[in-house]
């Protein structure tokens, strides 16, 4: 995906975009990973095959629900693409799933559900003030070694909720998002907070 110019002037390049859907009929995982020869299976975990669709470089994990999941994708197009190289191998397996169209129509079970986004703002960071600053929102050890970003839950304590990752470099990486729009306006609003905190020099 081409990146986004927020209002402040920075950049924010789309690293990855995680996506789900429900294919609409049970899967036996057996049957589906016999039939697929580059599929996994973890010795741990019998309830997932894990197969990469080499074409968009993502991975996708098949449930025996039905359910979907594609990781790894730069763009919207890459997702969506792959989730219909699972349908037809589902479909090549014997399986009957719901038609990709019917799928990724916008009524359709298939969903963006994470889009993780990075910036800097060449700048570095003054971690130890911004903890300071917002101690209900964000959280810093700097004693952990290897040295760990500042993690602040844009969210407040709502520990399953959007998430930035503020390095004493001056990278942001923003986490948790499914809409693009959002994630745009909470980033840029986010860099307005750290600017008070931004290191002369």
């Amino acid at each position: 995906m081409d990146p986004i110019l927020l209002p402040s002037g920075y950049v924010l390049d789309i690293q990855s975009i995680a996506s789900s859907f429900n294919c609409g009929c049970a899967v036996d995982l057996d049957t589906l990973h016999s039939s697929m020869e580059d599929s996994t299976r973890h010795s741990m975990n019998r309830s997932v095959v894990i197969r990469l669709i080499r074409f968009a470089n993502v991975t996708a994990s098949f449930f025996s629900s039905g359910a979907v999941t594609i990781m790894g994708s730069k763009k919207v197009p890459e997702a969506k693409a792959a989730c219909r190289d699972c349908i037809d191998i589902l479909d090549a397996a014997g399986f009957n799933p719901r038609d990709a169209d019917h799928i990724l129509a916008p009524d359709g079970t298939f969903r963006i559900t994470n889009v993780m986004g990075t910036t800097n703002v060449n700048s570095s960071i003054n971690l130890n003030r911004l903890v300071a600053a917002h101690p209900n929102h964000a959280f810093y050890d700097p004693n952990f070694e290897p040295p760990r970003p500042l993690e602040y839950r844009m969210d407040g304590q709502n520990a399953g909720g959007k998430l930035a990752l503020v390095y004493w470099s001056g990278s942001i990486a923003f986490l948790g998002f499914n809409d693009f729009d959002d994630l745009k306006t909470r980033a840029d609003a986010f860099i307005h907070v750290v600017r008070p905190h931004f290191i002369p020099g």
